[in-house]
């Protein structure tokens, strides 16, 4: 199970509401988000939740013509733990410049520099024999 780290709510809420958005939007289980933010999990209430969550991520849900990608990109957001900041400019110095590229590499290898690298080297080797 991933570590929501930057998730906006604590760890238990956030994994329930993600399950909640797959219900409604991928398994078409209307309106399971809403009857998740009824529950008040967390201790959380209804206009809290809503706050934090259906306006910036269910939003992005609804609004797009693929929610489960949409979903696993909230869930790859919430991942990032800000401590991984350093280490984005660590390999920018090292030669790996595109932040979003290196961003994925870490979020990949939870944050493990050194599998990072081995994958944008063999990612950068791939992209060289694609070329040639």
């Amino acid at each position: 199970m991933p570590e929501f780290a930057s998730a906006p709510v604590p760890q238990e809420v956030a994994f329930g509401f993600i399950a909640a958005l797959r219900r409604e939007y991928v398994h078409d289980v209307a309106g399971a988000v809403g009857e998740y933010f009824t529950q008040e999990p967390g201790g959380l209430d209804e206009d809290t939740l809503e706050q934090l969550l259906e306006e910036p991520y269910e939003a992005a849900v609804r609004a797009t013509t693929a929610p489960l990608e949409e979903i696993n990109r909230i869930e790859k957001e919430w991942c990032w733990k800000p401590e991984w900041g350093v280490l984005v400019e660590e390999l920018a110095a090292m030669g790996f410049e595109d932040p979003a590229t290196n961003q994925a590499a870490l979020l990949a290898s939870q944050g493990d520099l050194k599998a990072a690298v081995t994958a944008l080297v063999a990612e950068e080797r791939a992209s060289r024999r694609r070329r040639a």
